[in-house]
């Protein structure tokens, strides 16, 4: 936590700001238990959150992915079934009969 103040002033001192609106506390561990010890930036405190999004890639507090790897295959069964419709859509497009007395 020391560091977190040290950094906050130095930032300050380089005219640097942060949005601690967007700023997320996660902590990373082997243990069973949560570690449930806050930050303070300022007069905002940050609680420490189970699963963060950072680059793109979820990460949880034991790093093993299994959250991000259910996200992921949620999207592609998303995408695996749009594409399916689509599919099925132009079969029926493509095999209709032409009635040439239209």
């Amino acid at each position: 936590m020391q560091k977190a103040r040290e950094n906050s002033a130095r930032a300050k001192e380089a005219a640097i700001s942060f949005d601690v609106s967007k700023t997320e506390l996660i902590h990373f561990h082997s243990k069973r238990t949560t570690i449930e010890e806050g930050l303070k930036l300022g007069d905002v405190e940050i609680s420490p959150k189970p699963l963060v999004r950072w680059l793109g890639v979820f990460l949880d507090s034991k790093l093993t992915f299994k959250q991000y790897i259910e996200i992921q295959i949620s999207k592609a069964k998303a995408a695996f079934y749009l594409i399916r419709r689509l599919i099925i859509h132009k079969e029926v497009y493509l095999y209709k009969p032409y009635d040439s007395s239209i």
